[in-house]
């Protein structure tokens, strides 16, 4: 998600990806993220689909094949998938 204001991005991204359960609800969160005054973006994924409204600035490829030992993760939230 991308905002005006990094505390809108911030609660933004997790209320819209709680709205979707499978990709047929893409859409739906998509609109009613638009519909928040100051969201200027929202890029959406749930299995092999996606979707954008808004805009957001470019998205890159992360090709760091050391990236999952450079991530420090909580030992207790399990292993990365």
């Amino acid at each position: 998600m991308a905002a005006a204001d990094g505390s809108l991005a911030e609660a933004g991204a997790p209320a819209a990806a709680n709205r979707v359960r499978s990709a047929d609800d893409i859409a739906a969160s998509l609109a009613a993220m638009k519909g928040i005054a100051g969201v200027a973006g929202v890029l959406l994924v749930k299995g092999d689909r996606m979707g954008l409204a808004g805009r957001l600035g470019e998205l890159v490829a992360n090709r760091d094949p050391e990236l999952t030992v450079k991530v420090t993760r909580d030992r207790r939230s399990g292993p990365a998938r």
